[in-house]
């Protein structure tokens, strides 16, 4: 028979340790965003998009709708200069 120390051993710390290990090996696998956009800010009317590429780096650029900047860049206006 086991004396009382190596029961508590037993009860207390290997199973707990065996099912967290099971735990950890099954546990489902976190699911990675389909959609690699994500609009995160804002900047003088256009949204601030921020990519993530497949090794996991994070790439910001500017979306713009057409309306918000000057089509008509003979009349004066730069095209990168809000309305």
């Amino acid at each position: 028979m086991w004396d009382y120390e190596k029961k508590i051993a037993f009860w207390f710390i290997i199973i707990p340790g065996l099912v967290f290990v099971i735990y950890t090996i099954f546990k489902p696998i976190e699911e990675i965003k389909k959609d690699p956009f994500e609009v995160v800010s804002s900047y003088k009317g256009c949204d601030v998009v921020r990519y993530t590429d497949n090794s996991q780096t994070w790439h910001y650029f500017l979306k713009c709708a057409p309306e918000t900047y000057d089509s008509q860049p003979e009349t004066g206006g730069n095209q990168l200069e809000p309305k």
